[in-house]
């Protein structure tokens, strides 16, 4: 199975016990603190990998929702009705993953 490659964006970085949140932009956000440098090296090292899984699962569902309306136009569907409809399949898709525990 090969293995996804998560952007590089944003990164964690440990000051002492401090971790901060660097977004692409370069603007940070102070994540908070942990009782040692160790810990927070540790915490930071997961809060990096999430936040940029997170940033991947993004970039690939605009992908798949602009795949969706290329779809939807080829069978006919109104250009003005695209929206609401992308809408409403997002809706029921995220109402199924809160059922399911999410």
């Amino acid at each position: 199975m090969a293995l996804i490659k998560l952007p590089i964006h944003p990164t964690v970085e440990v000051r002492g016990k401090a971790i901060f949140i660097v977004d692409e932009d370069g603007m940070e956000f102070f994540w908070g603190e942990e009782e040692n440098d160790l810990i927070a090296k540790t915490v930071a090292e997961e809060i990096q990998t999430e936040l940029r899984a997170i940033n991947y699962v993004e970039c690939k569902l605009e992908i798949a929702v602009n795949r969706l309306m290329d779809d939807l136009k080829e069978v006919g569907i109104s250009t003005d009705h695209l929206d609401d409809i992308i809408f409403e399949g997002y809706s029921n898709l995220k109402k199924n993953l809160l059922q399911r525990g999410r």
